[in-house]
């Protein structure tokens, strides 16, 4: 982004180019870049640095693991678009020196193609405790004890939602969940950081 300058008397910023403010009218000073906003750090304040202390606690095994609940939705991978392509013709050539004779050649046959995605197939609440996971749904309940727990990974996706997806014992397909935390719900990173051997917390504060 070019740099700009922003109005000593509204303090609105403006264009380099410009030698009076777009806003207000007053002259602009030169070169005089304007300032920038950086996002709060949700750790920085005195409720962000005690609610760090008691995660960090938490995921250390200093205190008794409390419950956590947060919104979420159930993702699994299905086929979102599907038919038949359509056939190509063939060409039908003679022979040299058999008469009657003709051979055909290329062409295909229509094939069914399917595409496939993750798309959302319930919503419900995602319970951490001491015991385990559980995904509460509308249609679905998961329960997942912790010692069935074989993996977890979680990363954040380009519009903000953190995706969570559980491999477990017994089961084929991973449990793929989609939330959205604030701070508060972090307990469930500690959680996991805790019975799952992950490094959650420490990644978010230096983060």
């Amino acid at each position: 982004m070019a740099s700009m300058k922003r109005c000593v008397q509204c303090g609105a910023p403006n264009p380099q180019r410009l030698d009076q403010c777009y806003n207000c009218k007053a002259p602009l000073p030169e070169n005089v870049p304007a300032r920038t906003e950086s996002p709060p750090d949700p750790w920085s304040t005195p409720e962000g640095a005690a609610l760090l202390e008691r995660l960090r606690a938490i995921a250390s095994g200093q205190v008794d693991p409390p419950a956590s609940r947060i919104a979420a939705v159930l993702r699994e991978e299905r086929a979102v678009r599907s038919g038949w392509t359509s056939a190509t013709p063939s060409v039908s050539m003679p022979v040299p020196g058999l008469k009657g004779v003709r051979v055909r050649l290329g062409g295909s046959r229509g094939r069914f193609e399917s595409t496939r995605a993750l798309v959302e197939v319930d919503s419900g609440d995602l319970v951490a405790d001491a015991a385990g996971l559980s995904f509460l749904g509308l249609r679905k309940t998961i329960r997942v004890k912790w010692p069935k727990l074989l993996g977890v990974r979680v990363w954040q996706e380009p519009d903000g939602t953190v995706a969570v997806v559980l491999s477990v014992e017994g089961r084929t397909n991973a449990v793929n969940l989609a939330i959205r935390p604030e701070p508060r719900d972090y307990v469930l990173f500690a959680l996991l950081d805790r019975f799952a051997g992950t490094e959650l917390i420490a990644s978010a504060a230096a983060g």
